[in-house]
């Protein structure tokens, strides 16, 4: 399914761009190609069953579960330190003060 996600969504704004009937039209035109591309594609793909039968359910569960927390850790831990290094990066630092050379 995503083979066809990719390709239509690459064709879209491209189908409707040269019917010169406005921008809201083409947007429209390309968004209605889109869902047609891919309400086509899952009509005529065969269905898939990911999970084979006799498979534990609380096994897939506690699966998922620990998918959930590493998503989670994982993009946290990437707001944290994007946002303390891009603190550090937009404070302004003032500038060094230069060294008074003696008069003598």
């Amino acid at each position: 399914m995503t083979g066809t996600r990719v390709p239509s969504g690459a064709a879209a704004p491209t189908t409707a761009a040269p019917a010169a009937v406005g921008n809201g039209s083409a947007s429209a035109a390309a968004g209605a190609a889109f869902v047609a591309a891919l309400t086509l594609a899952s009509a005529l793909l065969p269905g898939i069953d990911e999970v084979p039968a006799g498979f534990p359910a609380s096994l897939l569960w506690e699966f998922r579960l620990a998918s959930l927390a590493v998503q989670t850790v994982l993009w946290a831990t990437f707001g944290l330190v994007f946002g303390f290094l891009a603190e550090r990066a937009l404070v302004p630092h003032p500038a060094p003060k230069e060294a008074v050379q003696p008069t003598s």
